[in-house]
């Protein structure tokens, strides 16, 4: 439930869009009209977009950690929340999960992008696995630090602008 109220978000999609087409043109004119000619290959797909990219997605990570903690007091269901039987970890770790996903699912975006820019590029030479091993073990594991910090700090803190700031 948590995934979906931040996947089909306005503002988490205009940040998708934006994102897709920010790595789609980076990487589209990599060629310089002067310059030496680079081939698209899997390790320049995934230098510069993970370079700009990857603030991109802390920056999601943190902002929708915080709405998401703090979506039941916005909401005034609080009280109701926590009477609920389950205890609070249940809740947090929903949370997590939820930002796990997304941060799964940007990283996708990123893959597909490369992907689609390689084929443009005429590169057919794919490397998948160096794509999931790169995206999906090494930065999917950088971010889910990220992650567990934001659940963290903005556990920490009662007021929602506090925890942003920190």
């Amino acid at each position: 439930m948590d995934f979906k109220y931040v996947v089909f978000s306005l503002p988490f999609l205009a940040i998708l869009i934006s994102g897709f087409v920010m790595v789609l043109f980076q990487q589209y004119d990599m060629n310089p009209k002067d310059g030496v000619f680079m081939h698209a290959t899997t390790a320049e797909m995934l230098r510069m977009p993970m370079f700009f990219f990857s603030g991109v997605i802390n920056l999601i990570t943190f902002l929708y950690t915080g709405i998401l903690i703090y979506r039941a007091k916005l909401s005034k269901m609080e009280g109701l929340i926590n009477i609920t039987p389950q205890p609070n970890w249940v809740m947090m770790l929903s949370k997590l999960f939820a930002i796990l996903k997304v941060q799964f699912l940007l990283l996708a975006l990123v893959m597909i992008t490369g992907i689609i820019v390689q084929t443009y590029n005429g590169f057919y030479r794919f490397e998948i696995t160096h794509y999931l091993f790169e995206l999906f073990i090494l930065q999917f594991m950088h971010f889910s630090i990220w992650a567990c910090l934001a659940i963290f700090i903005h556990s920490l803190f009662d007021n929602m602008y506090l925890s942003f700031f920190v």
